[in-house]
């Protein structure tokens, strides 16, 4: 009876082990508890678990100290291939023990055996074909013997190891649906991105692979709010690219507040920028909200930035550090959250060396640099560039100009283009201006508009050209002059060579003054 009560204690001892462990759901945990449990429950001298690794073709102990054991599966020098094997426990007889030491690892992880001691060798049974990991347990031999036979011991193995093999199931399910996950934001992300690239080709035209690197560029800053500094010649497009930043950014609920430092007089410019309240200088009759102000939630484009003078530089700096600022005369900070985008022709670098410009401003500003090519380097978008240009010229002005023949197109292919995209455009809508509707844009337009164009110093002029009227008014009032002198004077002519009726020649000529 006695005997009895000792077993169902004993029994009961392992039922509360088998428990405890089901309700652990962390595998570090669950094989740290079972080998505790072991040690303490069977007064053992060691316990330690072997796994397979994930390719299945090794077995991997780490020590406590982090030291690193491993064996092949058909490493038949050591014993635990021929468990692995046999799929059933080996316990290695003290005499033995000489016999298996020929391997390196395996000789120093059973060196801590005392007098009398031996180990077991137990594989964790699992519904899969191979054993997921080997129980290694040193101690006692003739303890050892009693151990490897007992129900107990057969129960509380199979209990841990549904428990470990239900964990690494659940592990693989948790990787599988996070990898999942990561992969659907990944697609999701690229199904954005592509539609992002997709809606620029509604203003930044071209297809070639300059363009194709710019517009990825601009798809990559718009989706960080870090500063986006754009550099290029004039003419390459710098503020349509910008607004293009801004209209694919989560800053585009907010407004594109655009000026350019150079084209405003130095004492205007601080006020523009900061606002002022009433007061505040000789004609300051209201307040006044700044571009900063305005930008909130949105973006401020600087064009020209470089021309910014040095001591707005220190204010600009100071703005997109704190995101506060104080209009001219204002006693309080105001705050404003805006995308900074700024644009530049010149080497900004250089301005750094020669202490014209803030080395912390330039650094801060260059957070994102986009640099935009030149037309020469781009002339395979030149038949896009410009029938875009025509059906642009069409819908404002309600005219229906053709197509631009092979021969123009050739032309213009040859030409170095210093004004870029900007020269392109005036070009393409001079020449629309001159044909008749219906009618194409031949060559003879293309290169007599070319040369007298070459006249026109084009990227010092349009600094002061403040819209597209004065743009084209500017160009027709250089050609029909050109034109003019060419015939010495005569009107028929010179309309003839325009290609123009001679009443619209003559209303030109009053219009803009050619005497």
């Amino acid at each position: 009876m006695a005997s009895l009560l000792v077993r169902l204690n004993k029994m009961n001892s392992w039922l509360i082990s088998i428990t405890e462990l089901m309700k652990l759901r962390d595998a570090k945990t669950l094989s740290n508890t079972f080998i505790n449990s072991l040690t303490k429950t069977l007064d053992i001298t060691k316990c330690l678990t072997i796994e397979l690794s994930d390719s299945g073709r090794e077995l991997i102990y780490q020590s406590e100290n982090n030291d690193i054991f491993s064996w092949s599966v058909l490493d038949f020098d050591v014993p635990f291939s021929h468990v692995l094997q046999e799929g059933r426990y080996k316990l290695i007889p003290q005499s033995d023990l000489a016999y298996w030491q020929n391997n390196q690892d395996f000789k120093i992880l059973i060196s801590s055996l005392g007098n009398g001691e031996t180990c077991l060798i137990y594989p964790l049974p699992c519904a899969k074909e191979s054993s997921p990991s080997l129980i290694v347990i040193f101690g006692d031999a003739i303890k050892l013997e009693q151990v490897a036979v007992a129900p107990e011991f057969k129960l509380y193995i199979e209990a841990y190891a549904t428990q470990w093999e239900l964990l690494k199931d659940l592990k693989k399910v948790g990787l599988e649906k996070e990898s999942l996950s990561e992969t659907l934001t990944t697609e999701r992300q690229v199904n954005q991105r592509g539609k992002k690239l997709l809606s620029l080709s509604t203003s930044l035209i071209g297809n070639s692979s300059a363009m194709l690197d710019v517009k990825k560029k601009i798809v990559v800053a718009a989706e960080s709010p870090l500063s986006v500094m754009i550099h290029g010649e004039t003419g390459t497009g710098k503020e349509v690219a910008a607004k293009a930043i801004h209209q694919i950014s989560d800053y585009n609920k907010g407004q594109f507040v655009a000026i350019n430092c150079s084209a405003i007089p130095e004492n205007l410019l601080e006020s523009e920028l900061f606002g002022y309240e009433k007061g505040a200088f000789s004609g300051a009759n209201s307040y006044h909200a700044g571009l900063i102000e305005q930008a909130d939630g949105g973006s401020l484009f600087l064009d020209e930035i470089g021309d910014m003078p040095t001591h707005l530089q220190s204010k600009l700096l100071r703005v997109l550090e704190t995101k506060s600022f104080r209009p001219l005369g204002g006693k309080k900070e105001l705050t404003s959250n805006f995308r900074l985008i700024s644009a530049t022709h010149i080497n900004l670098k250089e301005k750094v060396k020669s202490k014209e410009f803030r080395p912390d401003l330039y650094y801060r500003l260059m957070q994102c640099p986009i640099l935009l090519p030149a037309l020469k380097d781009r002339k395979e978008d030149l038949e896009l560039l410009s029938e875009y240009f025509i059906d642009q010229y069409n819908e404002s002005y309600q005219r229906d100009v053709g197509f631009l023949t092979k021969q123009s197109l050739e032309y213009l292919k040859k030409m170095d283009f210093s004004g870029n995209v900007r020269e392109l455009k005036s070009m393409i809508e001079l020449s629309c201006s001159q044909v008749e509707d219906g009618q194409p844009i031949s060559l003879s337009y293309i290169s007599d508009n070319s040369n007298a164009l070459s006249l026109f110093d084009f990227n010092e002029s349009v600094n002061y050209i403040g819209n597209l009227t004065e743009i084209l008014d500017d160009f027709e009032f250089k050609v029909i002059q050109e034109r003019l002198n060419k015939h010495s004077g005569n009107k028929t002519k010179a309309a003839k060579s325009l290609g123009i009726p001679l009443r619209t020649l003559t209303y030109k000529c009053q219009k803009l003054e050619i005497s």
